[in-house]
């Protein structure tokens, strides 16, 4: 008997739903919105913190960078023998990197020591998905290219990349490969080439880098940031920067950003739950005859509010749902406009590709939670109120 009771209850509650379309649309539309702007920036902001974590692989243990006069600057190599003679460095290898523009673009273009520079390894899943690898010593500018530049570019295996820098010298590079890592941001703007044609490029001297790249012998990051600690100890005019560190920036920066977000949808919550209160503290006389009805045919006091509970839980539960698919609809159909600029930080001139989305069950718990919760909150006085009502007060005169 008590389920069919409970049963009953949510079929009137479904009821009023659609009888009070008014109210009911009303509400939906605000919380939609709300939802669907919470959502967005939620599973843009773990996509992009879980395709930072991915890129991490590429990185190396330690960074290394020449600092001078409280800036950074180019590094002399012969830091690179005095990094190789510390305990527990296991890889050491200069960088020249540095960002060209090409046909209204913004790539990134790499050279590092190809033989040398750890490319294969599980975590980075480093692939050529067409062409070959740079081999040492090749005869001619030559490069390897991430997706994102092969489709900006519509560029293919034997394809020639004629880029110029920033003092307006060209230069001729062929493309003899396609990569793909794990990490879509990472790779989908960049050039890589050996370190000799991008120390042309970058008209850089010889005995100068951009950065070293250091791998310790563990992989923990407790042991990356005690060797990061002993080469700024051991190598003077430096500045190093271990993996874990690096991946806390990133996630920081992602956070922060979102964190401008939060402020604007908390606005829009409150101002919301505050019009959700009135209407709902508005009910019409056709309602309150309702509840004298329901009250003279035996409803209980708590049945009333039960319906009123239920009721306002549907509209929060589709509202949220609305939302979700809105905010899955804007983030990967459309690109996220807008947002998608701010939320990365980069420029606009960045190669366009669709952003790496993650859905978590605790963004959708998030979600419909305050979709739900705070309704409920805002309801519950107008709806007690008007269950107490004593039938005689809303019958008399019918």
């Amino acid at each position: 008997m008590g389920y069919k009771k409970q049963l009953n209850l949510c079929r009137y509650a479904f009821r009023n739903v659609q009888v009070y379309r008014g109210r009911t649309i009303s509400i939906l539309i605000s919380l939609s919105i709300i939802i669907g702007l919470l959502s967005a920036v939620d599973f843009l902001r773990e996509g992009i913190n879980q395709d930072a974590d991915a890129s991490l692989a590429f990185a190396p243990d330690v960074l290394v960078q020449g600092y001078e006069a409280g800036r950074l600057v180019p590094i002399e190599n012969t830091k690179i023998a005095e990094i190789e003679g510390i305990e527990g460095v296991r890889v050491v290898s200069p960088r020249v990197w540095g960002y060209l523009s090409a046909a209204n673009r913004l790539y990134t273009m790499m050279g590092i020591e190809f033989g040398r520079y750890p490319l294969n390894t599980s975590e980075l899943a480093f692939e050529i998905r067409d062409g070959r690898i740079i081999e040492p010593n090749e005869s001619h500018p030559v490069c390897i290219i991430g997706s994102g530049v092969a489709e900006d570019s519509s560029a293919q295996v034997g394809s020639w990349l004629l880029l110029t820098d920033i003092n307006g010298v060209e230069m001729d590079f062929e493309v003899i490969g396609i990569f793909s890592v794990t990490s879509k941001i990472y790779s989908h703007d960049l050039i890589l080439t050996d370190i000799q044609f991008s120390r042309i490029f970058f008209n850089m001297d010889t005995n100068y880098s951009t950065d070293i790249a250091v791998w310790s012998e563990s992989n923990s990051n407790s042991d990356s940031s005690d060797l990061a600690l002993v080469i700024a100890d051991t190598v003077d005019g430096i500045k190093v920067i271990d993996k874990f560190t690096m991946g806390n920036l990133i996630h920081h920066s992602t956070n922060e950003r979102a964190g401008y977000f939060t402020i604007i949808w908390s606005v829009l919550l409150i101002g919301s739950l505050l019009f959700t209160f009135t209407i709902s503290s508005a009910v019409s006389i056709e309602a309150r005859k309702e509840i004298g009805l329901l009250k003279t045919l035996g409803f209980s006091t708590f049945d009333v509010l039960e319906i009123r509970i239920i009721e306002y839980t549907m509209t929060g539960f589709i509202a949220s749902t609305i939302g979700i698919f809105c905010a899955i609809i804007y983030d990967f159909y459309l690109g996220a406009p807008i947002l998608a600029n701010f939320m990365l930080g980069w420029s606009v001139l960045f190669p366009p590709y669709i952003l790496p989305l993650k859905i978590t069950f605790e963004s959708l718990l998030v979600a419909y939670g305050i979709g739900i919760i705070p309704l409920l909150i805002g309801v519950i006085v107008p709806a007690w109120r008007n269950a107490i009502t004593e039938p005689d007060e809303v019958l008399r005169g019918l």
